[in-house]
């Protein structure tokens, strides 16, 4: 639309009355308009980063110097009155200065929004497990030494709960790791439904998966561990027999002040081992006054996470 009044205007002071100073009035004045409609239109755009909002700004400025620029330099240098010596004239070299200038600093900016867009793509998929949609190991890791840096700080309480489905094994021998790939998917989906915006989801090994908490005490947790685990057990998962039933155990361990990223682990690991050994598909939650280096009894359940401590 303004494209459009521009060139009417550009025609009409060109044919019908011309005159110079309204042509460049008509172009300069539908550029700009153009320019802040672009501006605007980026503005509403949602989760603008740094770089965005330069582009955002150089549009902004960009746009309003079509306004600024002419009436300004004609005030000074005009009124023009034919063609003549119209390229050395103090418009035509503001004008092109700005311009180029204008050109060269959104080129860069855009290669660099762009690059920053790749990297935080690359970012993601380097943290998100492919299977699950969830984030992987390394993901989680650093999700949880930040979140435990930034409750210390805050005074706020988290708790973790790692779970492990059972019999995940003869899953993967009676009916083929296809259909193991679709129970880690079922499960997955269940604790996304879950979870919040505040809360950290991983798969962090082959059936094993945690969650952290944050602003939730050792009694909410089990709350989420209980839902978590009873809305499995009522899924069927796709491609195996409709009646086939699957369930999840569940260990619930609060963070405590002074606690590293190891501790709270292996108390969690404790009492997910606890709920294996009264007979799987049920929460315990640790004791928090019992010593984070009691060892776990003798079995074939490891840790989830490596023994150090990720918190400086």
């Amino acid at each position: 639309m303004f494209a459009a009044v521009g060139f009417g205007a550009f025609i009409w002071f060109l044919f019908v009355q011309p005159d110079i100073i309204w042509r460049i009035y008509s172009l300069n004045f539908a550029f700009g308009a153009i320019t802040l409609t672009m501006a605007a239109e980026l503005r509403r755009a949602p989760r603008r980063n740094f770089v965005d909002n330069i582009l955002l700004g150089l549009l902004l400025v960009y746009g309003v110097s079509f306004f600024v620029r002419p009436v300004l330099v004609i005030w000074i240098d005009g009124p023009y009155e034919s063609y003549d010596n119209i390229h050395q004239s103090l418009y035509w070299i503001t004008l092109t200065f700005s311009a180029s200038l204008f050109l060269l600093i959104f080129a860069l900016s855009l290669i660099t929004a762009i690059a920053l867009d790749v990297m935080e793509e690359l970012r993601l998929e380097s943290h998100t497990d492919p299977l699950s949609g969830l984030l992987n190991r390394r993901g989680f890791e650093q999700g949880v030494a930040e979140t435990l840096r930034n409750s210390r700080r805050r005074r706020m309480a988290v708790t973790l709960v790692v779970c492990d489905l059972d019999h995940f094994k003869s899953v993967n021998d009676t009916y083929g790791h296809a259909a193991g790939d679709y129970v880690i998917m079922t499960f997955a989906n269940c604790m996304r439904d879950f979870t919040g915006s505040n809360q950290i989801a991983g798969r962090i090994g082959g059936e094993e998966f945690a969650v952290l908490l944050c602003g939730s005490d050792r009694n909410s947790g089990r709350l989420f561990a209980e839902g978590v685990r009873a809305g499995f057990g009522l899924l069927p998962v796709p491609h195996l027999p409709g009646d086939m039933r699957f369930s999840a155990s569940f260990g619930v361990a609060e963070w405590r002040d002074g606690e590293t990223v190891a501790e709270l682990f292996m108390r969690a690991d404790r009492a997910l081992y606890e709920a294996k050994k009264a007979g799987r598909d049920r929460v315990r939650v640790d004791n928090p006054l019992r010593s984070p280096a009691a060892p776990l009894a003798p079995s074939q359940h490891t840790p989830r996470l490596p023994v150090v401590d990720l918190l400086p």
